[in-house]
């Protein structure tokens, strides 16, 4: 009887050995199959993603205009001041030490010279009014050995102002074309302050 349920012990065994080796079978297939899927996932997540566009530049503005404080060099190599916008003013220009000499003011105008009697530029800051209203008003670059020159077509009453890093003066002047030819105030820059010379032809 004992022989006789000895195969029948073997087979029990042999399903249950078989039924335990197909469990972990499965589980280790199972798992492959989880971290497979996984990876497939992630790589489609990777491949879906929109990529940043670094083709877009930023909007930058480009400076085009020029202060009115600079100046511009025009074709015959002085210097015309930018932006004075007045009926009175027939000359404005910022001469170098090559085009400083001569002056001696305009026939029929009235004449602005502020030199620079220095080796060095000078940052000077110019005012002009014409009966109360203002013609300039700015700092302005005077070159080394150059000169700011103004001339005016108008009578009236001429307000003039000059202020330096050291010193600073101020004059007016009363002139009139039907009376004067020509009147000149000039300021000369040194190191030792800014000297005045006004002139009338009548």
């Amino acid at each position: 009887m004992i022989r006789a349920f000895r195969p029948v012990v073997a087979l029990a065994v042999s399903v249950l050995l078989t039924t335990a080796l197909s469990r972990r079978t499965f589980a280790a297939l199972a798992s492959s199959v989880v971290a497979f899927l996984a990876g497939c996932l992630d790589a489609n997540s990777a491949t879906d993603r929109t990529p940043t566009n670094t083709d877009d530049t930023a909007d930058t503005d480009t400076p085009t205009a020029t202060s009115a404080d600079h100046a511009e060099p025009d074709a015959e190599g002085t210097t015309a001041l930018e932006s004075i916008d007045s009926d009175a003013i027939e000359r404005a220009e910022i001469r170098t030490a090559d085009e400083s000499e001569p002056w001696a003011g305009s026939d029929g105008l009235y004449g602005v010279r502020i030199a620079n009697a220095t080796d060095e530029p000078v940052q000077t800051t110019v005012g002009l009014t014409h009966n109360g209203d203002e013609l300039l008003a700015r700092e302005l670059e005077l070159p080394a050995r150059g000169d700011v020159v103004l001339e005016c077509s108008e009578g009236g009453r001429y307000e003039l102002s000059a202020e330096t890093a050291g010193s600073a003066t101020e004059t007016a002047i009363n002139w009139e074309p039907t009376a004067c030819a020509t009147g000149t105030t000039e300021l000369t820059v040194s190191a030792s302050g800014i000297s005045m010379a006004v002139s009338l032809d009548c």
